[in-house]
C-alpha cells in the first residue's frame, strides 16, 4: 500500500491542509488540493474513489473543483465518492454556485453512504469498513480502515470513542488527525493513545507547534506533505 501525504498541515498551519492518497485513492478534498495534485503531476485517469469523512469546509470543499476539472477534461473512467448521506446534496449545492452545466450528468460518478461499506471491496484487492465517529459536534462523521493480505491501515479524525478503540485494534499502521481544540483528539489523549500500543501511527492535521512534542512519542513517524511511504 503506497501512502502519499499531500498535506499535514491545519487551518493554521504553513504547510498544506491535510490530506493523503492512498494508491488511486484520495482521502479528504480540502480547499486546493485540486491544485496540489496537478502540481505534483498526479494522473486524474488513475483516481479511482475520493473519501470525505465528515461535511466541514476543510475536509470537501475542493471536491466540486475536482469533479469541475474532470468534466473539463472529459473524463470517462468512472469515480466512487464515499462520505455521509448528505455528501451528494451538499456536493451538487457548490456546483450549482460554481458553474451553470450539470457536472454530475456528464459524470460517471456514484456517491456511496460510507455507512454502507463494511468490509467491501472496491478497487483491486482492498477492502474497506466505515464506522460511525465522533467529530466536533456533528450529527454524522466517519472513521475507516483497509485491509488487504498484506497490510492495514485506519485514518480517523475524530475524538476518543468506542469506535476508535474497535479501529486500533483491527489494524496495524494508522494516519490520525491530531489537534488542539475538541474536534478531533488532542496531544495529552493522543499520547496516552501510544503508551500501550505496537501501532504504527502517522499523525496530521496538526498545528506547527505541535511537531516537536510530536517528534518524541512512541511509535510516531512524522511524513512531511507530498512524502511517500509504503506500509
Amino acid at each position: 500500500m503506497n501512502i502519499q501525504i499531500i498535506g499535514n498541515g491545519d487551518i493554521t498551519s504553513e504547510n498544506f491542509y491535510a490530506s493523503f492518497l492512498m494508491d488511486n485513492i484520495l482521502v479528504s478534498a480540502p480547499p486546493g488540493v485540486l491544485k496540489e495534485l496537478k502540481r505534483i503531476n498526479f494522473n486524474f485517469d488513475e483516481l479511482k474513489i475520493i473519501i470525505v469523512t465528515h461535511l466541514h469546509a476543510e475536509e470537501y470543499f475542493d471536491l466540486p473543483m475536482i469533479l469541475i476539472h474532470e468534466f473539463y477534461r472529459q473524463r470517462e473512467v468512472p469515480l466512487i465518492i464515499i462520505g455521509p448521506k448528505e455528501l451528494k446534496r451538499k456536493t451538487n449545492q457548490l456546483l450549482r454556485k460554481a458553474i451553470k452545466m450539470n457536472v454530475l450528468r456528464s459524470l460517471n460518478v456514484t456517491f456511496i453512504d460510507a455507512l454502507r461499506v463494511q468490509n467491501t471491496n472496491l478497487t483491486g484487492d482492498y477492502r474497506f469498513s466505515f464506522i460511525e465517529a465522533k467529530h466536533a459536534n456533528l450529527n454524522t462523521s466517519y472513521a475507516f480502515m483497509v485491509k488487504n493480505d498484506k497490510s492495514s491501515l485506519a485514518y480517523a479524525d475524530t475524538k476518543i470513542s468506542p469506535g476508535l478503540s474497535y479501529l486500533l485494534k483491527e489494524v496495524k499502521n494508522c494516519i490520525i488527525k491530531v489537534g488542539i481544540n475538541n474536534e478531533q483528539i488532542n496531544f495529552e489523549e493522543y499520547q496516552s493513545l501510544t503508551e500501550n500500543s505496537l501501532i504504527n501511527f502517522y499523525p496530521i492535521g496538526y498545528p506547527d507547534e505541535l511537531i516537536n512534542k510530536l517528534k518524541d512519542i512512541k511509535n510516531t513517524k512524522i511524513i512531511n506533505s507530498n512524502e511517500q511511504f509504503y506500509i
